[in-house]
């Protein structure tokens, strides 16, 4: 974390509720995550970079989650990298509540393996006990890899929201199988729902 990038608001992506999303000045396959200033145990930047170490240093599959860079000088403070997901047209890929939303209102066809492509999120969550707490469609993205070729990305919500239950997640099992279950069948029955209301 040698220079300093400079992030301008022409830059921004999207905000959330915790952070900002700024294309990367120099690299327009990244983007930066700064998270607005909050008490340190709310972190969700130092709550992602402890997940993705972890997953990291036990070897655990990122297959189905966006990848992480780890930490650069902003002059915004410390910011976190993670790739842009793009279909491959070089466009950024949808949410699943955008893609949903489309397909509502008529704009996109629907595809008709979504529901198989929920059911391998589901799997690559349980099989690699993947934390992602906050279940959110629009934390997923519907990414076209391929023509014809999809798969579902997380982008956001994982590890936890607050760092000490994160840390009890993180490190007692039983209760760490306990939630992800619990959080992975909240996330397919709103996909079923949303389908419901389409």
């Amino acid at each position: 974390m040698s220079e300093t990038l400079i992030l301008t608001k022409d830059l921004i992506v999207v905000k959330g509720s915790g952070r900002v999303c700024y294309n990367h000045p120099k690299d327009f396959s990244k983007i930066i995550k700064i998270a607005y200033p909050q008490v340190f145990y709310k972190n969700q930047n130092q709550i992602e970079n402890i997940y993705y170490n972890y997953l990291k240093k036990h070897n655990i599959s990122t297959t189905h989650i966006v990848k992480c860079y780890g930490y650069i000088n902003t002059n915004l403070g410390k910011g976190l990298v993670f790739d842009k997901v793009c279909d491959y047209t070089g466009d950024i890929s949808l949410s699943f509540t955008q893609y949903l939303d489309k397909v509502k209102n008529g704009s996109r066809v629907s595809l008709k393996n979504e529901e198989s492509l929920v059911k391998e999120l589901e799997k690559y969550i349980l099989e690699n006990n993947i934390l992602f707490v906050d279940i959110s469609l629009k934390n997923v993205l519907l990414c076209e890899y391929e023509q014809g070729k999809y798969k579902l990305i997380i982008i956001d919500g994982l590890g936890g929201t607050v760092l000490p239950r994160f840390i009890i997640q993180l490190f007692i099992k039983p209760y760490q199988r306990y939630k992800i279950k619990k959080m992975c069948k909240m996330f397919v029955n709103k996909f079923y729902s949303r389908l419901k209301n389409r």
